[in-house]
């Protein structure tokens, strides 16, 4: 498999990830081969920071059975050479997108989803929910939260 690479730095240092009451936000991995299958890619500058936040969505139905849409937040700075910094985390995986919204008023993301699962019979059944994604800034800076948490909905 071709390996490709991201056109921003990956930094890890001073920041962590949570998963509001499941696991925390991992950081991708620097071999992102599955860039390769991006078939979403959703985009919003907050003026007031400046910063810039991606979502990624990546066909992963050749390996996976259930939920197979990888999602990936970017977060960079953009800014040039030592100053400039971004970081890739891993979001929950879904069956397919809805809708992706960026609230103008604060730095939080609202990705509308469908998430396979199974029922108590076995078999293959559908949700909907919203996975909300919450960035602190501190001093129009990237601080150490960036918090998601997925809301299902009742059908």
């Amino acid at each position: 498999m071709k390996r490709s690479l991201l056109p921003f730095s990956f930094i890890a240092a001073s920041l962590t990830f949570q998963l509001i009451g499941a696991e925390p936000l991992k950081q991708a991995p620097n071999d992102l081969a599955k860039l390769n299958l991006i078939t979403g890619f959703h985009s919003h500058i907050y003026k007031q920071s400046g910063l810039e936040f991606k979502i990624f969505e990546i066909d992963g139905s050749s390996s996976v059975a259930l939920n197979p849409t990888y999602l990936y937040l970017g977060i960079t700075n953009n800014q040039l050479g030592d100053d400039a910094k971004s970081i890739m985390l891993e979001l929950p995986n879904v069956s397919r997108i809805l809708s992706v919204k960026f609230p103008q008023d604060a730095p939080t993301i609202e990705i509308n989803a469908v998430f396979d699962s199974l029922n108590d019979d076995g078999l293959n059944s559908t949700i909907s929910g919203v996975i909300k994604i919450d960035i602190a800034l501190k001093q129009d800076l990237l601080s150490n939260a960036v918090k998601a948490k997925i809301i299902y909905k009742k059908k």
